[in-house]
């Protein structure tokens, strides 16, 4: 239910919407808090953001008490790591 009644919609509406915008809006991440709102009452500290557009509108700054894996980020790193080790900068969060 609240993949569909705030994720998708914070995704994929076709005015307020990150894909639609190419960046988060009030609407989308409000929807999205709301997400994490209710994640919370099941007492999780991880969320994984595996929507390439999610990190445009959920960080560490507005959710301190959580932990977000950026999968595009975590990817991304392998990739660095995998074809130039020397290349890869500690990572910040």
């Amino acid at each position: 239910e609240m993949q569909e009644t705030a994720v998708h919609p914070a995704i994929y509406h076709p005015e307020h919407g990150l894909k639609a915008n190419g960046g988060a809006t009030a609407v989308s991440t409000n929807l999205l808090n709301k997400a994490v709102r209710q994640l919370t009452d099941f007492e999780i500290d991880t969320i994984v953001l595996g929507c390439t557009e999610l990190p445009l509108a959920l960080n560490q700054t507005t959710h301190p008490n959580l932990t977000f894996i950026d999968a595009t980020r975590v990817l991304a790193r392998a990739l660095v790591r995998a074809s130039s080790t020397a290349k890869l900068k500690p990572l910040t969060l």
